[in-house]
């Protein structure tokens, strides 16, 4: 071979190979690609299977779990009550509306924009106190 020879490579794939391949792909096999490729997720092979599940088991084994989180039910049940929880509903409410519905059920803009500030911050309150710290303990 000459210096003007470029070497060719036949065990190297050319762009339009790989870009053939990849389009033979379904959507899954693409999406799963293009995932590992960026680096999104890990590739799922044997070897990294078996070196997860032995770093898992040995940290399994110098870990312990508290109490209060050994039982996913206990914990989801506690979500599941916090989800369900409905605003307190004060008696005020009832008969500031109440009052407004008896004068007419006009509403002066000033009464308005307080009813809006006022469940504003009761929603803002009632959000604030479904912190999640406690479901651990």
């Amino acid at each position: 071979m000459n210096k003007s020879e470029k070497p060719t490579e036949p065990d190297k794939p050319t762009s339009d190979a790989a870009s053939e391949r990849f389009n033979a792909l379904s959507i899954d096999e693409k999406l799963q690609q293009t995932m590992q490729s960026l680096h999104w997720i890990a590739k799922l092979d044997d070897e990294t299977l078996a070196a997860d599940e032995a770093a898992f088991n040995q940290a399994k084994a110098t870990i312990a779990l508290p109490e209060s989180l050994k039982s996913a039910d206990a914990i989801f049940s506690k979500v599941k009550e916090r989800r369900d929880a409905a605003l307190p509903i004060h008696d005020e409410i009832g008969k500031q509306m109440a009052r407004a519905a008896r004068d007419g059920g006009k509403l002066t803009s000033d009464v308005e924009e307080r009813m809006k500030r006022d469940r504003q911050d009761a929603e803002h309150k009632h959000n604030k106190s479904k912190g999640y710290e406690d479901l651990f303990n």
